[in-house]
């Protein structure tokens, strides 16, 4: 029985299917749903930043400060799109909750579905492939291998 669902939601891509799929699930088995975001790290959200932060290159202070500053207010839109998803669910009467973290969101999302002892995660995917799925890794992969439950991968149209 299914009564936890974990959605896992990528902020910076285009998730409406995925989250409307979560609904229609939820309301199906009246399940409570846990809308999901793993927030990559600061640094490694801009290449030249991790590149800079490898080699021990140094960053001056303003460069820092605007950096930390752009991240804050990236959080700050991220919760109220978290919050706006989780009024969606409430509309339709579907016990929700929001979370997100901070680190790497394979993982994340992962220990998310450990801790909320969900039945079910929903995830999507870019549709990388062949080398490209190598290299950058896969988080879709990568949760069906290592989730604690069982796993629908929702493919991006």
């Amino acid at each position: 029985m299914i009564s936890k669902i974990l959605v896992a939601l990528d902020y910076l891509a285009d998730t409406p299917q995925i989250f409307e799929q979560a609904l229609t699930i939820a309301e199906k088995f009246q399940a409570n749903l846990y809308i999901f975001h793993g927030v990559e790290p600061q640094l490694n959200t801009v290449p030249e930043m991790s590149a800079m932060a490898a080699y021990g290159g140094l960053l001056d202070a303003q460069s820092l400060s605007l950096r930390e500053k752009e991240f804050e207010n990236n959080i700050t839109e991220m919760s109220a799109w978290l919050q706006a998803l989780a009024k969606q669910a409430s509309d339709r009467h579907i016990p929700v909750e929001v979370n997100y973290k901070i680190g790497e969101p394979k993982v994340e999302i992962c220990n998310a579905a450990k801790e909320s002892e969900a039945d079910l995660i929903i995830v999507g995917r870019r549709g990388l492939r062949g080398i490209s799925e190598v290299l950058i890794g896969s988080v879709s992969s990568y949760v069906v291998h290592h989730a604690p439950c069982s796993v629908m991968v929702v493919q991006h149209q």
